[in-house]
């Protein structure tokens, strides 16, 4: 027996100790142009563009500047974007980043059409398709406590109010068709740049204003699972935001209930205004949306098979897609 596990050990040493280098000749192709935008009947039409990298490249995400962006409403041209800075719309800035006030209508097709000296044109058509309603909405409401800055001592002050809590939001599903629908909530948050004086009182220097989504939690059963990317994908989330298809509520109306996170970030006011926001999204933005998130998930992992991200632009890369909304605005005082 003393040799047979010394024989053992032995072919299981000079197995792993064998090793063979394969050479693998990954083909490299042409930068592609990348496009990425989400059009809303909600807000004006903008458009990242950048490029394709080799598929083992590590480099950063490489911009596309000087393209000649092309937006079309049912076939007839009503606006070429402009190139701009996505927060000053600083024009003729190498950004990537194209823009142009006008704002898509629901019922409508949109076609994208970029074109770049060097690159292979692409386009890529989204339907915005009519709202779905919000049938009806409750909810509950919670004091909570945080810091706010106080003008009149330039030192920040405990503030106690009332915040929005638990929602349950009804959706009304049409039951001749597969819907896809995206739950997110907005407000305003009054931020500040601050600096000390001589005196060691605070003083703001600059004051921010910006809508921006709350995270939400759910033990919904439509998003439950949400965490696995084992499970189903009739529901899942990104940064908070809920992502659902009608599978299990085809044509019957359904309550989907949630709350917001109550966390406060320092030197921040939140205004009591809430958006509550039921969109209407198209398959291939939701299909695009799932992948992604799986994708990220999987990242990393060495047992994971890889995953495609959707994409839906002709001659390139990327995603164009539209979604319609209903907006319910909740005042808590």
């Amino acid at each position: 027996m003393k040799y047979a596990i010394n024989l053992f050990w032995l072919v299981l040493f000079g197995l792993g100790a064998c090793e063979t280098v394969v050479d693998v000749d990954v083909p490299r192709e042409a930068p592609r142009l990348v496009v990425n935008s989400f059009i809303g009947v909600d807000a004006p039409v903008a458009v990242v563009v950048s490029q394709s990298k080799f598929v083992l490249s590590n480099e950063p995400l490489q911009v596309v500047s000087g393209a000649e962006v092309v937006l079309l409403e049912d076939e007839q041209v009503v606006a070429t974007l402009a190139e701009t800075h996505p927060n000053d719309n600083t024009i003729n800035a190498a950004t990537g980043f194209y823009a142009t006030d006008f704002v898509p209508s629901a019922g409508r097709s949109y076609t994208l059409r970029v074109s770049k000296s060097g690159f292979e044109s692409v386009e890529a058509t989204a339907l915005i398709a009519p709202p779905i309603s919000i049938a009806n909405l409750r909810y509950d409401t919670i004091t909570i406590t945080y810091e706010q800055f106080d003008d009149n001592t330039g030192n920040f002050t405990t503030v106690q109010e009332p915040s929005l809590n638990q929602v349950w939001l009804g959706i009304d599903d049409p039951s001749d068709e597969e819907n896809f629908y995206q739950v997110l909530v907005q407000r305003y948050t009054i931020s500040y740049n601050f600096e000390q004086d001589d005196d060691g009182n605070f003083v703001i220097t600059d004051t921010f204003r910006i809508l921006s989504p709350i995270p939400l939690v759910s033990d919904d059963p439509l998003v439950d699972d949400n965490d696995d990317f084992f499970g189903d994908d009739d529901g899942f989330s990104v940064n908070g935001i809920f992502m659902f298809s009608d599978e299990i509520f085809n044509g019957r109306l359904y309550t989907f209930n949630f709350s917001v996170d109550q966390t406060f970030g320092f030197g921040q006011e939140q205004e009591s205004e809430y958006f509550i926001t039921l969109r209407t999204l198209s398959e291939a933005q939701y299909r695009y949306m799932l992948s992604a998130d799986l994708q990220q998930e999987t990242e990393g992992n060495p047992f994971a098979e890889p995953v495609p991200v959707f994409n839906n632009v002709q001659g390139g890369y990327g995603i164009f897609v539209g979604y319609s909304a209903d907006v319910d605005t909740v005042l808590v005082e």
